[in-house]
């Protein structure tokens, strides 16, 4: 997942305070600017 500002490639991290293992939710954080993306799965 490529960021909407800076077009580098986000990092994916789990140590988001609403992140949950049961909800299908994957966080990714731009290394640059800071923005945060989520992506559904399941």
């Amino acid at each position: 997942m490529k960021c909407d500002e800076c077009n580098l490639d986000m990092k994916w991290f789990d140590d988001f305070p609403d992140a949950c293992g049961c909800c299908g939710t994957f966080y990714y954080k731009c290394p640059q600017c800071g923005a945060v993306k989520t992506k559904n799965y399941g």
